[in-house]
């Protein structure tokens, strides 16, 4: 489906321009869906060549980086025992092995970038620098996800709900999105390519286009129609969560949906490229990476379990079911009664794992080897630790089939598409037709999910959820003039979604501690002056999640280059996780001791 090789990640996925010298690295994000893959950088600024590097540098430079780790280590237990000492300060209550591991290497990082000079010494690439200066940054949001959502520094307040005040900020957004309403420009052979297959990489200066281009800005579901879409979620699911509507509730469960659907969407149409197996084994880390990064380091830095977010896991879970479906026959990905052997395939392991009456034991069985991962020990309800993975995995494990049924028939739907802007009359009365119908499925399914309970509601939205998102679909593309347009202000706010989804749990809101919900609000001016506490808070989540977008895909670039080899990004990876291994392994022996000090 795609003729270039430089394709886009699924939905959470980011992309991005680093431009040369000094200037600033841009980023354009998808919450599954667009991919940095056309970052210039410098391909030996690879985690495996610095470290061939250290064999033949100075003894001072490596004398003075691991003075700089034992600092970090030192740090790290000291903060420990202040936290011991402090339990007033700091409610959680002791740090453990894996949140020490997380300091040290915070600490670790941000020594690493005060003392810049090394890298001179070093003699690493300019891109090895500006990696270190962005792990640099995140630990320092990391750090301050910390002191806001794990100190008493900052007084909180439970959630109250504003329905008024809710509904007044999603109408303000909707006008001001409107109001930025822009038409859709290709500005380059490549995005043109990109846009036929139905998506397109980082958006560009605009340039007037015509005949082919303009053709190609009008794809189904195309980049910016994708962020867009992302990014009034976004908004959506942010606001629900701080002014605490859970009236609404429902309504938002289709929200989550929407993540699976264009996680689907996105991913085959990245493995429908017929690139070779390893290329897409290294879309594939790529895209887990970008989706699980800064949530997997904010579970370590604050003691939390990793189905705390689980969006992340849901995504990851069809990222990996789609790469895995694509794999099987790779040189029939395409054909019609190929996907329906393997959608058939998949419908009946569905089946077998969420909707028979021995279901849950199957389930249990099934992700076993993953139970580490996937266990969620609820702070306030005693259940099995695996409900919490079960419930969220069964309400989106239809939707993302849907996902990939829509990607199939991206170019029939497209040339459908084309067909009826050309057949006027008859066509315009076909398109307004489907516009009803459309608009009619979302208002009756919106009538109906208010008015249901929300247990009933969770029992059968699995089955459901696909009506009003494919009449979404419908609305925005079936007319030409809709579909050329695009929301900036939603496409903004998309670039940066997984960011903000995990950063808005601790310094948008602050959680009850330990693997607990974000039902507090957090205050910071003098007095009772809610409303100018959400205006900070807001603007801080939004200048967090933004600057950590442009950090991580430098992290990513680094550690993963996108035209690296497979066995290059193994080494990568084998080396991070040696690197944490033994920090991990000093710090529980470290905790230990101190422990059985303690004790006696």
């Amino acid at each position: 489906m795609l003729s270039s090789p430089k394709l886009h990640e699924s939905v959470f996925s980011s992309g991005s321009e680093f431009r040369d010298g000094d200037s600033k690295l841009g980023s354009r994000f998808v919450f599954s869906a667009a991919a940095d893959d056309d970052v210039n950088v410098e391909r030996d600024a690879s985690a495996m060549s610095v470290w061939r590097r250290l064999a033949h540098v100075e003894l001072t430079a490596l004398i003075t980086v691991a003075l700089l780790y034992g600092i970090a280590l030192v740090s790290t237990w000291l903060l420990s025992l202040v936290v011991r000492v402090h339990v007033h300060q700091f409610p959680s209550g002791a740090l453990t092995p894996m949140q020490l591991t997380a300091f040290t290497l915070c600490f670790f990082s941000i020594g690493l970038h005060v003392s810049n000079f090394i890298f001179t010494w070093l003699r690493c690439t300019r891109d090895a620098v500006a990696a270190t200066r962005a792990a640099c940054e995140v630990s320092v949001y990391l750090l301050l996800f910390f002191v806001c959502d794990r100190t008493a520094l900052l007084p909180r307040r439970p959630c109250v709900g504003s329905a008024d005040f809710f509904l007044f900020l999603i109408f303000a957004f909707v006008c001001a999105a409107l109001a930025t309403a822009r038409r859709i420009r290709l500005s380059s052979h490549a995005e043109v390519e990109h846009a036929r297959a139905g998506l397109l990489p980082s958006a560009a200066t605009p340039t007037p286009s015509t005949g082919p281009e303009l053709q190609a800005s009008e794809a189904l579901l195309n980049h910016h129609h994708v962020e867009e879409w992302l990014g009034w979620v976004l908004v959506l699911y942010v606001m629900y969560g701080y002014f605490h509507n859970v009236h609404i509730n429902v309504l938002v469960r289709v929200c989550v949906s929407c993540f699976a659907f264009l996680t689907a969407f996105t991913s085959y149409v990245r493995y429908d490229s017929e690139l070779p197996q390893q290329q897409s084994a290294v879309l594939l880390l790529r895209s887990l990476w970008k989706m699980n990064f800064l949530a997997v380091v904010t579970c370590a830095l604050m003691g939390n379990q990793y189905m705390l977010y689980p969006i992340c896991a849901v995504q990851s879970f069809v990222m990996a079911a789609v790469h895995l479906m694509m794999s099987v026959g790779p040189l029939m990905r395409s054909g019609s009664r190929v996907v329906g052997m393997k959608i058939g395939a998949v419908v009946v392991l569905g089946c077998v794992l969420w909707d028979t009456p021995f279901s849950p034991e199957v389930f249990r069985l099934f992700w076993s080897p993953l139970y580490w991962l996937v266990r969620y020990d609820n702070p306030v309800v005693g259940v099995d630790p695996l409900d919490e993975w079960q419930f969220r995995s069964r309400l989106d494990h239809w939707i993302w089939l849907v996902g990939v049924l829509v990607a199939n028939r991206a170019s029939f739907l497209n040339g459908l598409l084309r067909r009826l802007d050309n057949q006027r009359p008859v066509g315009t009365v076909i398109k307004c037709a489907v516009a009803a119908a459309a608009a009619s499925v979302i208002a009756v399914y919106a009538y109906v999910a208010l008015k249901t309970r929300a247990v009933d509601y969770d029992r059968y939205v699995p089955y459901f959820s696909w009506a009003p998102i494919l009449a979404f679909v419908a609305l925005r593309c079936v007319f030409r003039t809709v579909r050329c347009f695009y929301l900036p202000l939603c496409t903004f706010f998309g670039a940066f979604a997984v960011e903000a989804y995990v950063a808005h749990n601790h310094v948008f809101l602050a959680t009850t501690g330990l693997n607990g919900g974000p039902l507090y609000t957090l205050h910071l001016l003098p007095g009772d002056h809610p409303l100018c506490d959400f205006g900070v808070f807001a603007l801080l989540l939004l200048c967090v999640s933004y600057r950590l977008s442009i950090a991580t895909p430098r992290l990513r670039q680094f550690m993963l280059p996108f035209n690296a080899s497979l066995l290059t990004v193994l080494e990568n990876l084998v080396i991070l996780v040696l690197v944490v291994m033994c920090t991990y392994l000093l710090q529980y022996l470290w905790y230990s001791q101190n422990v059985r000090a303690t004790t006696y």
